[in-house]
């Protein structure tokens, strides 16, 4: 018997949403969480469904079968959120300009890394869920910490921070194999239209979603921040954006049993070396995804970023719009 290595004591389930439990393993197991108690006759994959619970804590998670027992510890109920997308969303907070005197250590603020197919990450994984510590504070996503540690300190509870990036990812890599291309959105596949593709084992169709995103289906969020597009400013591509992003998020919505789900989405920086339309068209689909899909919020960067970098190193500023953006979609 095992369980998802995204369960682990330190973790957070999202109040208001089914506890939902899963793992490998067979014969008899007896889940009890917060009291309750569940028994399956398993025989491979298995999963267990809890009632959705108000904010709380600390409780224990106990799964045991036969005499073999797994007790996780110090779990809370507050909100977790799912951080995805690609570098600006992975940019960590010991390379922005937030400056490691002003870190802090928040322990209801806590994250799980999902692994990468790019094994060069402080987290993994088997790092299992970390309060965020001023030590360890300068490997979390930016975003992440700044979301994170500015909601736990807003509303005193256990905020969750689940990471699932990739840089230069192409957004046809998060969704299944195909599905861009069997929506009528694109005739050509990903390794076509992204001179990328050759040398990102990652970005072939379906890859992230089948070895990232995977990990963390069926878990229930409060909501996802999304931060990609950058590498998907092409010719035959760029102005389709969002039909494609709305098509991630039908996807994701399904996986994760959420047909509400909310989505803020982050457009991409300005950058002086493209000025183009292409990169202007990113931008636009980005900023109406909000018209196109219900509980979706679009966040603008381009007038609080550094424009001549990629990857802007000021990111407090708009993680408190993205803070925002959330507050309003789950108010």
């Amino acid at each position: 018997m095992k369980l998802n290595p995204i369960f682990n004591s330190n973790m957070v389930f999202a109040h208001g949403k089914p506890v939902r439990i899963w793992g490998e393993g067979s014969g008899e197991i007896r889940l009890t969480f917060a009291g309750q108690s569940k028994t399956i006759a398993a025989d491979g994959r298995w999963e267990v469904e809890f009632p959705a619970m108000d904010c709380g804590g600390p409780y224990e998670l106990t799964a045991l079968q036969g005499d073999n027992l797994i007790l996780l510890t110090n779990i809370w109920v507050g909100e977790v959120y799912l951080f995805a997308g690609q570098s600006n969303m992975q940019f960590k907070l010991g390379e922005s300009a937030a400056a490691p005197e002003t870190w802090i250590d928040e322990p209801r603020a806590r994250m799980f890394a999902t692994n990468r197919l790019e094994k060069n990450e402080f987290f993994c994984a088997e790092s299992g869920w970390r309060p965020c510590v001023k030590e360890e504070a300068g490997h979390w996503s930016a975003i992440a910490y700044h979301v994170c540690t500015a909601i736990a300190a807003e509303k005193n509870i256990a905020v969750g921070a689940v990471f699932c990036y990739q840089g230069a990812s192409v957004i046809e890599s998060w969704m299944p194999a195909g599905a861009v291309r069997e929506a009528g959105i694109l005739d050509k596949p990903a390794a076509v239209l992204h001179e990328k593709t050759a040398y990102h084992k990652w970005n072939e169709e379906g890859v992230l979603y089948a070895n990232c995103f995977t990990q963390v289906i069926p878990f229930a969020f409060t909501g996802v921040f999304w931060y990609q597009g950058e590498i998907d400013a092409v010719p035959e591509e760029c102005f389709l954006y969002d039909r494609e992003l709305a098509l991630l998020i039908d996807i994701w919505r399904y996986d994760l049993r959420d047909d509400a789900l909310p989505f803020v989405v982050f457009a991409i920086a300005d950058y002086d070396t493209r000025p183009d339309e292409r990169w202007k068209a990113v931008q636009t689909c980005q900023m109406r995804m909000e018209t196109i899909c219900e509980n979706v919020k679009s966040v603008k960067t381009a007038d609080v970023c550094e424009s001549n970098c990629i990857h802007p190193p000021t990111k407090a500023v708009l993680s408190a719009r993205a803070v925002k953006a959330m507050a309003e979609l789950t108010k």
